[in-house]
């Protein structure tokens, strides 16, 4: 028998020679072609019901994918969202001042801005005009952090003479003479 063309001919297919078929009287029944089958037809199906249980069988095939869709772009979506809020969570930044060094013997002539930023794990303050900055665990860790930074630095800077300094450290030393200043006794 030749491959049908179309799904029609699979369910009504011509004969190429009238000697491939049996007469109808000549058909035997499942149970009698396999008497000891481990298979039982309950409900025996009609050449006719066959494109109309094959429509079914493909609309419940394809509304079975349709609900599983949505939860894959859904998975999807979800998975997207984190990454942008884990994105949005390094990138994020705290501008705060320092308005005291205490319990430093140092005060404050005008607040110090600080920006702080996640990086990684951790967390940088930065002091921009003077270019120093710190890190620590916390936001809170790394602006103390900062804070005993600026104190070292305004000390090491002003342990040498103008002369003795370059250019980047004379304007650091400049930059924090603005800011800070040690508390006279």
């Amino acid at each position: 028998m030749a491959r049908p063309r179309h799904i029609a001919e699979f369910f009504h297919p011509e004969p190429e020679n009238q000697d491939d078929w049996l007469a109808s009287d000549e058909c035997k029944e499942p149970e009698e072609l396999f008497p000891q089958s481990r298979f039982l037809l309950v409900n025996p199906v009609t050449e006719l019901e066959i494109p109309g249980l094959l429509q079914t069988m493909a609309q419940t095939l394809l509304s079975e994918w349709q609900s599983r869709v949505p939860m894959h772009v859904l998975s999807n979506d979800v998975a997207m969202l984190k990454r942008e809020v884990a994105e949005l969570r390094n990138s994020a930044q705290i501008s705060l001042t320092i308005q005291s060094l205490v319990p430093e013997a140092f005060e404050i002539i005008a607040p110090i801005p600080v920006v702080v930023r996640n990086f990684d794990e951790s967390y940088v303050a930065t002091f921009f005009d003077a270019n120093v900055n710190a890190s620590g665990d916390t936001d809170v860790e790394s602006v103390q952090n900062l804070k005993d930074m600026l104190v070292a630095s305004y000390e090491l800077l002003f342990s040498h003479d103008d002369d003795d300094l370059g250019a980047e450290m004379l304007r650091k030393k400049q930059v924090l003479a603005n800011f800070m200043r040690p508390v006279s006794e």
